[in-house]
C-alpha cells in the first residue's frame, strides 16, 4: 500500500450532528457510507448497526465527513488516535473496538461454528482484559 492514502471518516448523527463512529478507509468516504448503510448479518446486531437502522426507520441517514488522510501504513495508529481523542472528550461512540483492527474483508460469507466460536472466545477474553469498551445505548 505504498504511497497509498487512507482516509479516518466520522459518521454524524444528521438531527443533532453529533459523532457516533470513526472508520478508516481506501474508498471514497460516500462508497463507504453505501456500505454501512448495507451491514452483513454478521455485522447487524452490532450497535452501530442498530443505530444506524434506527435513522433509516425514521428516513434518514448517518453523515460522512472526513477526519484526516493519512498514508494506508498508518491508518491503524490514526484510528486508535481519533477513536481514543472522542472517547476521551466524552463523545457517545458506536465503535465496538478502540480500532485499528480493520474490517471485516468476508461480510456476508456464512462462518463454521468453529470459526464463530473462537470469534466469541476472542471478544470475551478483550472484554475481560477491558480492550473493549462498554457503550451507552441510545
Amino acid at each position: 500500500m505504498a504511497n497509498k492514502e487512507c482516509t479516518i471518516y466520522g459518521l454524524y448523527d444528521p438531527q443533532t450532528d453529533e459523532l457516533r463512529y470513526v472508520g478508516k478507509t481506501i474508498q471514497v468516504i460516500e462508497v463507504r457510507l453505501r456500505g454501512h448503510l448495507k451491514p452483513s448479518s454478521s455485522m447487524a446486531h452490532t450497535h452501530l448497526y442498530r443505530w444506524i437502522r434506527s435513522l433509516l426507520a425514521q428516513n434518514l441517514r448517518p453523515i460522512v465527513r472526513p477526519i484526516e488522510i493519512v498514508p494506508c501504513e498508518e491508518q491503524d495508529i490514526a484510528e486508535r488516535r481519533w477513536i481514543a481523542y472522542y472517547r476521551e472528550h466524552g463523545f457517545n461512540l458506536t465503535n465496538y473496538t478502540d480500532g485499528g483492527t480493520g474490517g471485516s474483508t468476508n461480510a456476508g460469507k456464512p462462518i463454521s461454528a468453529e470459526h464463530a466460536a473462537k470469534l466469541h472466545a476472542g471478544l470475551a477474553k478483550a472484554r475481560a482484559e477491558g480492550k473493549i469498551k462498554p457503550h451507552k445505548h441510545t
